[in-house]
């Protein structure tokens, strides 16, 4: 039995890559086959302008979502900690949140500071629901004005937590 194929006859193997050119993350990240460096004219240049803005596999989710969204998902998977942390029954499920605020503020290219907003919006969906019974208890200790530092304590336990996914990052 004799085995046939594209380079008997004549015929040259089809070519994957430019001559010179050789697979690589350059080659493939650009979306074209075209070396690092190389200006891309014309419709390539806009096709995979467009194809790159569309589809970027090597972006993180939090860069994917937008800062608006990242934001909003922060300050949700906050609230849902505090939701599942005990004395709630659903304790067990704790680690999910956590895992998807950790998650947002692993984003390769976040900066300190964004850094520090997620991790102050995770605390304040955190601290507005986890301690949602303190202003009834200290209203009813210390008359209507003891509920009235419940915000600023709110707002220094989340940034508290802004600072430290801050520092973090800058680590």
């Amino acid at each position: 039995m004799r085995i046939t194929g594209p380079l008997e006859a004549g015929r040259r193997a089809p070519r994957l890559f430019p001559p010179g050119a050789a697979p690589g993350p350059g080659l493939l990240a650009s979306g074209s086959l075209r070396r690092p460096g190389e200006a891309a004219s014309g419709m390539a240049a806009a096709l995979g302008a467009r194809a790159a803005a569309r589809i970027d596999l090597a972006r993180h989710p939090a860069d994917a979502l937008g800062s608006w969204l990242a934001a909003l998902a922060a300050l949700g998977l906050g609230a849902a900690l505090a939701f599942v942390s005990l004395p709630s029954t659903w304790g067990w499920l704790a680690p999910a949140p956590l895992a998807g605020i950790f998650a947002l503020l692993a984003a390769p290219s976040g900066s300190p500071r964004s850094a520090f907003r997620l991790s102050f919006l995770a605390g304040l969906g955190f601290f507005a629901l986890h301690l949602a019974w303190l202003p009834e208890s200290f209203s009813a200790l210390f008359g209507p004005i003891g509920a009235a530092p419940m915000p600023l304590l709110v707002l220094a336990l989340a940034a508290m937590w802004g600072l430290t996914g801050g520092a973090t990052r800058a680590l």
